[in-house]
């Protein structure tokens, strides 16, 4: 009894968070600020930052790799060190600052940003192999992602705060069905 009544308020709690809180906590460095021609990037290279960016994504960003984490796939071997990189990187491609005027730096941090890409998708399409509605539900969220960064040309904040949310509904909802899949 008291460890259905635990694990009841557990799901309740990731799924507060990964539908709600995290979302919020990807709108809120930007708040104040137009979304559409201000990322993160450019939110933290302003000098007086907001600390909010530092308490607010990093956050987030430490919520979705831990549940990548959890998901964990019994049959890959992998697994682990592709999320330990993806930590790795992810962390890399924030605190690496881009500048206006290109340069090794600014390289650095869009090869990161583009290898947490690619380890983001490989490892979701691997979790959601057996999931067809969420695996579509991310693809067209990723497609509504693509549109948005076409239209402005740019990675704009929007187009963060979109997968960024995306990405958290997805990992909550395959992480919720994988507890309710072991549990039941």
């Amino acid at each position: 009894m008291l460890f259905k009544t635990l694990q009841e308020n557990h799901e309740r709690f990731i799924a507060l968070a990964g539908y709600v809180l995290v979302p919020v906590l990807f709108i809120l460095p930007l708040a104040g600020r137009n979304p559409v021609t201000t990322n993160y990037t450019t939110a933290i290279n302003e000098p007086g930052s907001s600390p909010l960016f530092f308490l607010s994504v990093p956050a987030a960003l430490i919520y979705e790799i831990v549940l990548f984490y959890l998901i964990g796939l019994p049959n890959s071997r992998t697994w682990k060190l592709r999320c330990t990189a993806l930590a790795v990187l992810t962390f890399a491609a924030i605190f690496i600052p881009y500048h206006e005027n290109p340069d090794a730096v600014s390289d650095i941090h869009v090869l990161c940003g583009f290898l947490v890409f690619l380890l983001i998708n490989s490892l979701l399409f691997e979790a959601l192999q057996y999931d067809a509605k969420l695996r579509s539900f991310y693809l067209c969220g990723l497609l509504t992602v693509f549109l948005v960064t076409i239209t402005w040309m740019a990675v704009s904040g929007l187009s963060e705060i979109l997968y960024g949310s995306l990405l958290s509904v997805c990992l909550t909802a395959l992480y919720i069905k994988q507890l309710r899949g072991c549990n039941s």
